[in-house]
């Protein structure tokens, strides 16, 4: 990279940093830097919202999907208006009228203490695999190979980067997360937009972008629920549903946003903001992997003596793109981008994270602060404790995450406790049958199931076989069956009591 490159990426950390130490002084109690005095405006949190579901891994795996596996990926796109009004309509205005600090509240409300702390453990859990991969996937996959160094320096690059994002995460809480997210997002945006401008620009026009016949390592195409093929459109578009829907409906991090916003109203318009966005952005990486296809076709030597059609060849593709076919300045706003991806997930999943663990565990168990001064630099403390476990758990990942598929890699660490931490809150707004038993068991099956599909590359049962391809697109949407259909049986058993289904007319 050259020194324009380096002064790019150097003025975007110090902003930042500048953000956080801003923000710093306007925070005076724990509930204004965890959710921002719940006064925030909505078209910014919808993009804190989407730059913090929308992480590094999602901002290299769709062009390498695109790449190695074909168009499937924009069936994810057809789930979008059925997954807004669920959310919308359905699940937001239960927490909003619930008036909670954390989600996990709603759990006790109804099932008690251990189950609530049963949902702050999974949350805790999926967001820490989450975190450690999106630490990976930015220094191993991107920024290491862009600078030129060694795979050894990949634990001091993850150590700089999480610093930096701690850093300005512990001063300036939630109101800082939103504004750096915010940016972040276009920053992100702007990055795919000047990849795909470039990279067509080399190939002739947008009409190189489709190739002239079907490529023999694209997935061929099938609209069926049909796990011989590894992308069959249904199961794309029913993987895709299942994780919006039970992502904000059970993640902190999303359900953080809801009550940082004024009214319900705003709570709408904040996620409609926050799906247009993302929508916009996995078409744009979508194209970017087509483009970036048809470049190597037509210039191979430019891939490092790598194959197109192999996990490494796609994945390394963006990289390798960033490295050699970008102009001085453009790499750095597209490290930048990349950096941004990475950030934006790591501050909100930080800020979320020590909102569980300072409410749920500290607060709920009795070991609760003397003064809301203590409590915000103790909440502080916590933030900077689970970004350095979140470095330690990045060099985990790194132990067996080479050779991945991005896109595989992502599902099978970020997405494995997705449906079962969203089981909880289904059957405690809407099934009025259930027990703390039955969640229990529901919640059990879950995540046993959606570990079976993950790591062992077959349901398990003998009559669905075994195939040569990762169920990807099939670990939430089964896991989440199984569990509801264990969950609501087990229910009817007559063990352990059953209390009120919490609704809406817990209004306040």
């Amino acid at each position: 990279m050259t020194w324009l490159d380096w002064c790019v990426i150097a003025i975007y950390m110090l902003g930042m940093l500048g953000i956080g130490a801003y923000y710093s002084f306007v925070n005076r109690d724990r509930e204004g830097y965890l959710l921002g005095g719940r006064s925030l405006g909505a078209v910014s949190v919808g993009l804190s919202l989407f730059a913090t579901l929308f992480s590094t891994n999602s901002y290299l795996c769709f062009p390498a999907e695109m790449i190695l596996n074909g168009p499937m990926a924009f069936a994810m796109l057809l789930s979008y208006p059925l997954v807004y009004v669920i959310v919308a309509y359905g699940l937001i205005p239960h927490f909003v009228s619930l008036e909670v600090t954390s989600a996990y509240e709603v759990l006790e409300r109804r099932f008690g203490t251990r189950t609530r702390l049963l949902g702050s453990v999974l949350f805790l859990a999926l967001r820490l695999l989450w975190m450690g991969t999106v630490v990976y996937t930015a220094t191993e996959a991107v920024l290491v190979p862009i600078i030129g160094l060694s795979s050894e320096a990949t634990p001091y690059v993850c150590i700089a980067m999480s610093l930096v994002t701690i850093v300005y995460t512990t001063m300036g809480g939630l109101r800082a997360v939103v504004v750096t997210d915010s940016i972040q997002s276009f920053v992100l945006l702007a990055g795919a937009v000047l990849t795909l401008f470039v990279a067509t620009s080399a190939i002739g026009g947008v009409g190189g972008w489709w190739p002239a016949e079907w490529p023999e390592n694209w997935t061929a195409f099938n609209l069926r629920f049909d796990p011989s093929f590894r992308s069959a459109g249904l199961i794309v578009v029913l993987s895709q549903f299942t994780w919006w829907v039970a992502t904000c409906g059970s993640d902190q991090m999303a359900i953080q946003r809801y009550l940082a916003t004024r009214d319900l109203a705003s709570a709408r318009r904040m996620f409609g903001v926050s799906l247009v966005f993302s929508a916009l952005t996995i078409g744009m990486l979508a194209f970017v992997g087509l483009a970036l296809r048809a470049y190597y076709l037509k210039f191979p030597d430019q891939l490092g003596g790598m194959n197109l059609t192999t996990t490494n060849g796609s994945n390394a593709a963006f990289t390798q793109f960033i490295v050699h076919g970008l102009p001085a300045g453009v790499t750095g706003t597209i490290v930048a981008g990349l950096m941004a991806a990475a950030m934006s997930s790591l501050s909100s999943g930080f800020n979320s994270s020590s909102l569980v663990i300072a409410v749920d565990f500290f607060d709920r168990l009795g070991w609760r602060a003397r003064t809301e001064r203590q409590s915000l630099v103790r909440t502080q403390v916590i933030t900077g404790i689970v970004g350095l476990l979140t470095v330690v758990l990045s060099l985990v990942v790194a132990k067996y995450g080479k050779g991945h598929n991005l896109l595989d890699l992502v599902f099978q660490n970020s997405n494995l406790m997705v449906s079962p931490l969203f089981l909880l809150f289904v059957f405690a707004l809407f099934v009025p049958w259930a027990t703390t038993f039955g969640v229990w068991c529901g919640v059990l099956a879950a995540v046993y199931v959606a570990i079976r599909i993950a790591f062992c590359q077959d349901f398990g049962f003998r009559w669905l076989g075994h195939y040569d391809h990762p169920l990807t697109f099939w670990i939430m949407p089964v896991s989440l069956v199984v569990g509801m259909v264990v969950g609501s049986v087990a229910s009817l058993l007559p063990i352990g009591g059953r209390r009120p289904l919490l609704g809406l007319r817990d209004k306040k």
